[in-house]
């Protein structure tokens, strides 16, 4: 069982009883019922997801897939350097966990003004460019990634919540033993169309992508702050990853508390303005 960036009550009956009272309309048991079956939030291992998330990151980035994925052939230096920035922010959960040490966690870049980005399990990660459109400083990228980081983590909020939605989730036992392009882009797709999370949920994953940049970096690690306002209140990110009512106002708090005297906005002035916009389509 990990440790890092999990819910922070001692036990199942406590953690039952928080998040019924304050998610926001999130359910949970002890036992995390689905349908007929009782879940286990331990059910896959790290390398299970890392086998599911890239077989489906495979599908995503295929002929087959509706999303138009910039080639990395054609946008290298776009590629490269937000390459730099993620490898930055997991490393930190890649030598901690039981992830596999020598994987590398992948990003695609597909073309859509929707402000979107979502984690595959195991930590691939897909971001349209419309997302990438609403940041104006490095800092802002790296909240975004670390936070996807820190979601994708918690198991008892992201694979549980993944179960919620797959009908079976014998379905994604049969996906990790005996790979399907098809069906691995059915989940994908699932994935970023369905999956949603409680405001609740996200003021936990905000508090753990802070502690997440303040432990892999020097980089500020109150981002949210600035580009939250830029983003499209309907757009998926958003609808899929809401605000809690004073959300800018715990990131701030927060960031006081952890103390952790993290100042950098860019390498250099107007770098992710001058430097890396004009790279995304």
């Amino acid at each position: 069982m990990r440790k890092l960036f999990k819910l922070p009550f001692k036990s199942c009956f406590t953690s039952a009883f928080f998040l019924s009272i304050l998610a926001m309309g999130l359910t949970m048991s002890c036992d995390n019922r689905i349908g007929d079956s009782v879940f286990n939030p331990d059910l896959f291992s790290e390398v299970e997801q890392e086998a599911l998330g890239d077989q489906i990151f495979n599908a995503l980035t295929s002929d087959i897939s509706p999303y138009n994925v910039l080639p990395v052939e054609d946008h290298e230096l776009l590629y490269r350097y937000i390459d730099q920035l993620y490898l930055q922010s997991y490393r930190v959960l890649r030598s901690t966990d039981n992830w596999t040490k020598s994987r590398d966690w992948r990003i695609a870049i597909f073309e859509d003004e929707n402000q979107g980005a979502f984690t595959l399990p195991g930590g691939n990660i897909f971001i349209s460019t419309g997302m990438l459109k609403a940041f104006r400083a490095e800092y802002e990228l790296y909240y975004l990634l670390s936070f996807e980081n820190a979601l994708m983590n918690n198991e008892d909020i992201y694979i549980a919540n993944i179960a919620s939605f797959i009908e079976n989730t014998i379905d994604l036992e049969e996906l990790i033993n005996n790979p399907d392009r098809a069906r691995a882009l059915e989940i994908g797709i699932e994935l970023y169309e369905e999956q949603s999370f409680s405001a609740f949920e996200i003021s936990i994953i905000d508090e753990s992508a802070m502690e997440l940049i303040c432990e892999s970096g020097a980089w500020r690690n109150d981002g949210l702050v600035q580009f939250l306002s830029r983003l499209n209140p309907d757009s998926a990110w958003m609808l899929s990853r809401p605000s809690v009512i004073n959300r800018v106002d715990e990131i701030s708090s927060i960031s006081t508390q952890l103390s952790c005297n993290n100042t950098i906005r860019e390498r250099t002035p107007n770098f992710y303005i001058d430097e890396l916009l004009p790279l995304i389509p």
